[in-house]
């Protein structure tokens, strides 16, 4: 029988990676165990095992897994579930996941840069063979693990590594790769002679023969007179001539191209994407968003003006506790605001004064229907049921519409 484990790797790449293991070391893993495994042709990762099998994979061949870090797991299952959760919530790489959630010192690669700490004669004194002699070298320059591996003449110094980290004799130095880059795009430069009357005539007439040159020129220098330079692929998009005409234009002097920088992140001059490029299906739900933006906006402006209104009707409760008005006021504006509990209090109140308060009646049995209390809310359309007034109409139509 053959074993097998799903390991995960620090890498921006979907799903996990299937390597073959013995049958010691399938029962020495579990689920969060770290391993050592070659990923491409000489690269070394360090992994961790999410699943433990007899299934081979049918697309590719199985490597061996390196060597076992540890003794017992690094990272539980739950952590796994919860890495694979986030995976597809934020639709990202898992190895992403997992480079992010564990602490760098533990998913040591063969492309790590070892980097050497000053320590104490004592600890200098506590260092084993191997120890020593990489420490040594390390004073001379920094080294990768490969490097480390030929020194000491082992094929795994990952974990004499890891001693040492964990000691403080040395530490891996991550370089933050800038991985923005400028955008180079090909520009004409006119040459500066040409700013003159009497050159340009000169100039034309060497392009006596060659009509189309002629043209491109006369349009560069139209283009460029308030610039320094005109993009190619923005001239391309102007005229039409081949890149030919361009190159004799070099030949000749009149003209130089040189790649020039653009800087990706500048904006300015971008415009925004129309609508008109959206597909049907795309509108449609731009439209939704935008509707439901414009939704969101104005409730949370009447938020805002019912919390103002809501201290000026407490300040009048205060001066008159008794009127019935202001209680269906506090009440209405205190369920639109979602704190129905203490509108119910007041409206109740306001009722205990005067039963028959068509706006309470109507604003309470719309609260009841709001909080999933048919009943009560038709006891209040009862109510109105003999007042002619829109109230009853009202409050009747909410019921119906639920």
């Amino acid at each position: 029988m053959n074993y097998y484990v799903d390991v995960i790797l620090p890498l921006p790449l979907k799903g996990t990676f299937t390597y073959q293991v013995t049958h010691d070391e399938f029962k020495k893993l579990e689920i969060g165990y770290r391993v050592a495994v070659s990923f491409g042709k000489r690269k070394i990762y360090t992994g961790i095992v999410q699943e433990l099998h007899n299934k081979k994979p049918e697309s590719y061949e199985t490597k061996s897994i390196e060597f076992i870090y540890d003794n017992n797991k690094l990272i539980t299952r739950k952590q796994i579930d919860f890495w694979n959760w986030l995976s597809k919530y934020y639709f990202v790489p898992i190895g992403d996941i997992m480079k992010a959630a564990v602490p760098s010192t533990f998913l040591l690669e063969s492309d790590s840069l070892v980097i050497k700490k000053e320590i104490s004669d004592d600890d200098y004194g506590k260092l084993s063979d191997d120890e020593f002699l990489i420490y040594d070298a390390l004073g001379i320059q920094n080294l990768k693990l490969n490097d480390i591996s030929q020194i000491i003449n082992k094929k795994n110094p990952y974990p004499i590594i890891q001693k040492m980290i964990s000691s403080g004799y040395v530490e891996i130095n991550y370089e933050i790769k800038e991985k923005y880059s400028p955008k180079l795009l090909n520009a004409i430069f006119l040459n500066s002679s040409l700013f003159s009357q009497k050159n340009i005539e000169k100039s034309f007439s060497l392009l006596n023969n060659s009509p189309k040159q002629k043209e491109i020129l006369l349009l560069l220098i139209s283009l460029i007179k308030n610039k320094d330079y005109i993009i190619l692929k923005d001239l391309k998009k102007t005229a039409r001539f081949s890149n030919t005409t361009i190159k004799s234009l070099e030949k000749k002097g009149l003209i130089a191209i040189r790649k020039i920088k653009i800087d990706r992140n500048n904006i300015l001059n971008d415009k925004p994407r129309s609508s008109n490029l959206l597909s049907k299906l795309q509108n449609d739900a731009l439209k939704k968003i935008k509707k439901k933006l414009e939704k969101k906006d104005k409730i949370d402006r009447a938020t805002k003006l019912y919390v103002k209104a809501l201290d000026k009707l407490q300040e009048a409760h205060k001066q008159d506790r008794n009127n019935p008005d202001i209680l269906n006021y506090l009440g209405f504006t205190l369920r639109k605001t979602g704190k129905f509990e203490e509108a119910e209090k007041y409206y109740l109140a306001g009722l205990k004064i005067k039963p028959n308060h068509n706006g309470i009646n109507e604003y309470l049995g719309e609260l009841y229907v709001q909080t999933g209390r048919i009943e009560l809310a038709k006891e209040r359309l009862a109510v109105l049921k003999n007042c002619n007034c829109e109230e009853y109409a009202e409050l009747k139509e909410v019921i119906e519409k639920n």
